[in-house]
């Protein structure tokens, strides 16, 4: 019986974890200017909820 509650409440908690998105910069090292390719730009890339996209500031 204890087993199956401390089983219940890992299975619980672990739910409770906060998810952390990825950051992604625009143009990676070169950063955003109109010459960037979106397309080219995301390929390779795996973009899931809560993820942000930046810029590099020069």
């Amino acid at each position: 019986m204890i087993i199956v509650i401390f089983q219940l409440f890992l299975a619980t908690s672990l739910h409770m974890l906060p998810a952390k998105g990825a950051t992604h910069l625009v143009g990676d090292t070169d950063g955003w200017t109109p010459s960037i390719s979106s397309t080219n730009w995301t390929d390779g890339k795996k973009f899931h909820v809560g993820d942000i996209l930046g810029n590099v500031k020069t």
